[in-house]
């Protein structure tokens, strides 16, 4: 096997999801309830994506492992488009049972958990740097 495949930590991807898939449920029922954020909404949004990749970083980080980049960040974006698929789940759910005759919208889930996954990827990286950085 080439050293430079990407390798899917699994180990590490099921310990690391229950707590960003618990935190966009949150903000999910938030949203339901019609909890309104103001000015800060896009902001708690961002910060949830960027905190998959920072949550699942810290967890390689404490095992000890010395992930490769592209490792970290395609591991990271998986935290965080999962949990950008709980959180469109939920509220396509909360709208079927709301309005009734809501139709999936592919390319939107598509494209949403694209540029989360990104910014997931991102995060992970970042908190990466900066962590080891300090070492």
């Amino acid at each position: 096997m080439n050293s430079r495949a990407i390798k899917l930590d699994i180990p590490l991807l099921t310990k690391a999801l229950p707590i960003p898939l618990i935190a966009a449920a949150v903000l999910a029922v938030l949203d339901m309830l019609s909890v309104s954020f103001g000015i800060f909404t896009s902001l708690i949004y961002l910060a949830l994506w960027i905190f998959c990749g920072v949550w699942y970083t810290q967890l390689v980080l404490k095992a000890g492992n010395r992930p490769g980049v592209i490792n970290l960040a395609v591991n990271g974006a998986l935290v965080g488009a999962a949990a950008s698929f709980v959180y469109q789940v939920l509220i396509w759910l909360e709208r079927v049972l709301r309005v009734g005759g809501q139709t999936v919208d592919v390319a939107g889930l598509l494209v949403t958990l694209l540029y989360v996954a990104i910014i997931a990827g991102l995060g992970a990286v970042a908190w990466f740097a900066f962590q080891t950085d300090k070492r």
